[in-house]
């Protein structure tokens, strides 16, 4: 996926670890999410993962393209500064 010049490689995983309420860690199904400059996936901006009933409400491909959009848009500035240091 591209946006906002950005290209986004999204990857089910099966393995992601969240801390529920009373904290022990769950095991979750969701989505590795990797930012990166180019088409090439050479320099990767970012990394980050989203997990269904946690950072996601549905177990869907769209509903973690929005969350890596979001997290784009929140990340913006920060994305700015790694471009123009390197």
């Amino acid at each position: 996926m591209q946006y906002k010049g950005y290209y986004v490689k999204i990857t089910p995983d099966q393995g992601l670890i969240r801390e529920a309420e009373n904290g022990t860690d769950n095991l979750c199904e969701g989505f590795r999410i990797e930012v990166f400059t180019d088409g090439s996936e050479k320099e990767k901006l970012d990394e980050f993962s989203a997990a269904v009933n946690y950072e996601l409400l549905e177990n869907s491909m769209r509903e973690a393209e929005q969350f890596a959009k979001d997290c784009i848009e929140c990340g913006m500035k920060e994305y700015y500064r790694n471009i123009e240091g390197a």
